[in-house]
């Protein structure tokens, strides 16, 4: 039986590969099935690059700690073959403005908000955004995938840009911002009480698995815009709706 081992980021144990994902923007992704089952996502760190595979970690540990809702997710390595998972939702609809009505954890799509405001994820478009009907396609359940190409995991650029804000141009459209903004700001709340060594943990993990060395780096950055998050996803709400930040 596969295994998972019991980490913040779990590794996953053998994995048999189904196919490829027939969506763009999704990093070569294939379709995988571990041996207990479990069906995957997988992006192999060969096709989209350590970069990639960084952000996506890095993300997805913040994202949990901001509750941000984002699928279960692994890691698998095999010698030199390592890869990122995230489980496969089924039944998916992805963002669309004319199902909005019927989304029913809007908060946790609003903490979406504050999430690709801390790492510099400016790849936020509708395929992003997955829908998943629980129990029906009058309920909705909204889910934030896809954290590759956030700035986070290139640690020069997001020096670079360390008080920057996303720029919004790929943004799905018709997100609903007024629903949105009670999540975005208690997600930034959050990330304001993350403790100096929760995040230096979390981004140590993440560069553990990814063998990136830039930690300090990463965690200066990253711990500054979290101290300063309710500033900086103000500013970002506000972009949004086209006012200057």
């Amino acid at each position: 039986m596969g295994t998972l081992i019991s980490t913040d980021i779990p590794i996953v144990q053998h994995l048999t590969d189904h196919g490829d994902v027939p969506v763009v923007h999704t990093g070569c992704a294939v379709y995988s099935i571990d041996s207990a089952g479990r069906r995957w996502v997988r992006k192999r760190e060969s096709n989209t690059g350590v970069e990639e595979l960084l952000a996506e970690m890095i993300g997805w540990l913040l994202a949990r700690r901001l509750l941000v809702p984002v699928p279960d997710a692994g890691v698998f390595v095999a010698g030199s073959d390592r890869s990122w998972l995230s489980a496969q939702i089924q039944d998916v609809l992805h963002w669309d403005s004319s199902r909005a009505p019927f989304v029913t954890n809007m908060a946790g799509l609003g903490a979406m908000i504050a999430l690709d405001t801390l790492i510099l994820n400016e790849d936020r478009h509708a395929r992003n955004i997955l829908l998943q009907p629980v129990p029906d396609q009058l309920h909705l359940k909204g889910w934030a995938i896809d954290h590759g190409n956030a700035l986070v995991g290139w640690p020069t650029d997001y020096v670079a840009r360390r008080r920057d804000i996303p720029d919004p141009r790929n943004l799905a459209p018709g997100l609903p911002m007024d629903l949105f903004q009670e999540g975005a700001m208690e997600a930034a709340e959050k990330a304001t009480c993350l403790a100096l060594q929760d995040i230096l943990a979390l981004v140590r993990e993440a560069c553990t698995h990814a063998a990136e060395q830039k930690i300090d780096e990463i965690v200066s950055v990253l711990a500054e815009r979290c101290a300063n998050a309710r500033a900086l996803v103000e500013s970002y709400l506000k972009r949004i709706r086209g006012g200057r930040p």
